[in-house]
């Protein structure tokens, strides 16, 4: 489940909304939390994105812009989450 909405939609509904189907799919051994890092998404949403979800798969990806510290998040979230299985994902 993508992330992003979170952090670029205003909209408390669509928040509440993610949080809800979170809930229910967050235990699927199919379902994938999904970080985009860009520009209002970085290590420490990212981090508390984690902890607080506690997904078992997080895909990270970058904005087609690219993000400059792509490999020290990843490498930190890793580290930090060692029972999350992360994977690298979309790259610019």
């Amino acid at each position: 489940m993508g992330t992003d909405v979170l952090f670029r939609q205003d909209d408390e509904w669509f928040k509440r909304v993610w949080h809800e189907n979170w809930e229910l799919l967050s235990d699927a051994p199919s379902t994938w939390l999904t970080i985009t890092l860009g520009d209002s998404i970085g290590l420490a949403e990212s981090r508390d994105l984690i902890a607080d979800l506690r997904p078992k798969s997080v895909m990270l990806n970058e904005m087609d812009t690219g993000y400059p510290d792509f490999e020290k998040v990843a490498a930190l979230l890793s580290s930090r989450f060692s029972d999350t299985r992360l994977v690298e994902g979309y790259r610019a």
